[in-house]
């Protein structure tokens, strides 16, 4: 990815940094470009010189709570050595975020520009020149800074194979069908959470992957 100039570089920041406060302060919900605009201070119609619309800009805004999540993980699973535990470990702890945060993270994986999640994430990670401490090196943990989440579940599920707890066929077929189980159960809690507690959530997804992987 192409290293941006200072003054470009200062102007995505300007109002990723302001979707995130309105988000902060509003709700998700009321984020406009019009009040973008205004905590930005810039003319509206600069937006679309940097973004493609309201949802790409906010599929920027919502990266800094996937690499919080990420922070989260790697003091999680420090010690964990068995694939399951840090299967389980990870998928508990993903399930538990996206219940927190429902809009943000369907946003994040599901919304109109989910296939730009990489290009994304990266370029957020260059803007806000953002830094991972104590990573640790095993070949299992790679999966930590990757923004695509069928990417990062088939690493896991190709770990659980090969230390035998679970069937190394279709496994990019099996993960694709936990992220679909996943999308359907992120919209149902991000138009009404009182359909499930959040415990419920995570029991939800953790139990559904049991049955489909075989795996207890």
């Amino acid at each position: 990815m192409h290293k941006l100039p200072i003054k470009q570089k200062r102007m995505l920041q300007y109002f990723i940094e302001a979707t995130q406060h309105i988000i902060d302060r509003d709700g998700f919900d009321n984020v406009t470009i019009r009040k973008i605009s205004e905590e930005a201070g810039y003319n509206s119609a600069t937006i679309y010189n940097y973004y493609e619309d309201l949802e790409h800009l906010l599929q920027f805004a919502c990266v800094e709570y996937l690499i919080n999540y990420q922070n989260k993980l790697i003091e999680k699973i420090k010690g964990l050595n068995s694939p399951r535990d840090i299967y389980f470990a990870t998928w508990t702890l993903f399930a538990r975020e996206c219940y927190n945060h429902p809009k943000v993270f369907y946003q994040l994986f599901f919304s109109k520009h989910k296939n730009k999640i990489y290009k994304t994430f990266y370029r957020y990670v260059e803007l806000f020149d953002v830094r991972y401490e104590n990573l640790p090196t095993q070949k299992i943990f790679s999966f930590i800074t990757l923004p695509d989440l069928a990417a990062r579940h088939i690493i896991l599920l190709e770990s659980l194979a090969q230390g035998g707890f679970i069937d190394g066929e279709h496994i990019e077929q099996k993960a694709n069908m936990l992220l679909m189980i996943l999308e359907s159960m992120l919209n149902s809690v991000r138009f009404d959470k009182s359909e499930y507690s959040k415990d419920q959530f995570v029991d939800h997804i953790i139990t559904y992957s049991k049955i489909l992987l075989n795996l207890e």
